[in-house]
């Protein structure tokens, strides 16, 4: 069995959440009455139709997909891009409140909407920081922030853009593409030999925006919730 609570989860949402390893299922009722779990995830290949059965036939349900995109670093135009400081972080927070609760697989019954807004302001938040990815690039446009994109160090040879976003109001500019460009001017610099990015099944837009960027799908996975009663 391999099943782990995870505490910042736990913590923020206020209740107890743990994720299971695919086709872990065998002990895991011990180990979620004894750590009071109310929520189960697990995250599996598409592919791995024996594990999928198996967290079915335990009362697990399908919540989306998340599709992994990645590019080779390269040099990019990033022009009207900086890393944020901390006097950026109410702009970006307001930001990431209306671009990402609505497409979230935190987007549950089960789950405040008020508290999926908050976990994104507080994931860029704490990555302007240093303290959850690694840092923050945010884009300018007439003196406004534009839109922002964080970045995360994934082992010695890659990383990963986590968040982002562009404002409606700046939309259709190519500052999105321009935050992608920050990204991977960064990673080759870097060395590293891979840009990934992920987003859910359900967004489209983001799928398209990222293959226009030149990105390819490397790995399509299944999002499986359990809510214990």
């Amino acid at each position: 069995m391999k099943i782990k609570k995870l505490k910042w989860d736990s913590d923020f949402f206020g209740f107890g959440i743990a994720k299971l390893s695919p086709g872990a299922v065998d002990g895991m009722q011990e180990y979620v009455r004894r750590n009071k779990i109310r929520l189960i995830s697990s995250l599996v290949e598409t592919n791995k139709t024996k594990n999928i059965s198996r967290l079915e036939r335990s009362g697990f349900e399908f919540v989306d997909l998340r599709l992994t995109f990645s590019i080779k670093p390269h040099v990019a135009e990033a022009e009207t891009t900086r890393l944020a400081r901390e006097e950026d972080i109410l702009d970006l927070k307001k930001i990431a409140r209306k671009a990402f609760a609505r497409e979230s697989r935190f987007n549950h019954i089960n789950i405040e909407k008020g508290k999926v807004e908050k976990l994104y302001e507080s994931w860029v938040e704490k990555s302007v920081e240093g303290n959850f990815d690694d840092l923050c690039f945010i884009a300018e446009e007439r003196g406004e922030v534009a839109g922002f994109a964080t970045y995360k160090r994934v082992g010695s040879a890659s990383s990963s853009i986590g968040l982002i976003a562009v404002t409606s109001g700046f939309q259709g500019r190519g500052i999105g593409s321009k935050l992608i460009s920050a990204c991977s001017n960064l990673a080759y610099k870097e060395r590293r030999k891979i840009l990934t990015v992920s987003t859910e099944g359900k967004n489209i837009t983001a799928q398209n925006f990222y293959i226009k960027n030149g990105f390819v799908i490397i790995k399509i996975e299944s999002w499986y919730y359990k809510w214990v009663k």
